[in-house]
C-alpha cells in the first residue's frame, strides 16, 4: 500500500464528455467496461478499482431527489452535500448483489441533466491506508 502514496499522478482525460481524472499511475487502465455508462474508464490496481463515468438523469430529478436515490440504491451510510457535488459511502454492491468486504466511495458531480462521477471500489479491511485515494475523490473536479 506504500506505493499508493508515493506513486506519480496520471490524467485521464475522457474524449467525449472531456472530464479529467488523475489517479496514481500504478493503476493500469482496464479496457474491459461494463458498456452500463457512457464515458466509463477504468483503472485496477490490486484489488482497488477506479471508475469514471457518467449517468444520465432521464429522469431529471432535483439535487436532493438524485442524491437521496443514490443514497438508497447503494445502502449508504454515508451521504454528504458539498456545493454541486456529493460524496457517497457504502458496502459496495454489483448488480444488487452485495460483495462481502468491499467499500464504495464516489464522488457525482451535477452536469446540465448528467451525473459526472469519480468511484473508488475497495477491500474494507484497507480504509486506513486509502488516505490519499479519498482525497483524489473528495477533490475531484470534473474540468480542470
Amino acid at each position: 500500500m506504500e506505493r499508493l502514496n508515493v506513486a506519480p499522478l496520471a490524467e485521464y482525460k475522457d474524449r467525449d464528455f472531456g472530464f479529467v481524472a488523475r489517479y496514481p499511475d500504478i493503476f493500469v487502465k482496464n479496457n474491459d467496461t461494463t458498456g452500463r455508462y457512457f464515458g466509463c474508464s477504468r483503472f485496477d490496481f490490486w484489488q482497488l478499482t477506479i471508475e469514471c463515468y457518467v449517468v444520465y438523469d432521464r429522469k431529471e430529478r432535483g439535487f436532493k431527489e438524485y442524491m437521496d436515490s443514490i443514497a438508497s440504491a447503494m445502502k449508504a451510510d454515508s451521504c454528504r452535500r458539498r456545493g454541486n457535488s456529493f460524496v457517497v459511502s457504502s458496502p459496495l454492491y454489483e448488480d444488487g448483489m452485495l460483495i462481502d468486504g468491499f467499500r464504495y466511495y464516489a464522488k457525482y458531480v451535477k452536469g446540465d441533466n448528467v451525473w459526472f462521477v469519480y468511484a473508488l471500489h475497495y477491500p474494507a479491511a484497507y480504509s486506513k491506508s486509502l488516505g490519499r485515494l479519498f482525497s483524489l475523490v473528495d477533490g475531484w473536479q470534473v474540468w480542470k
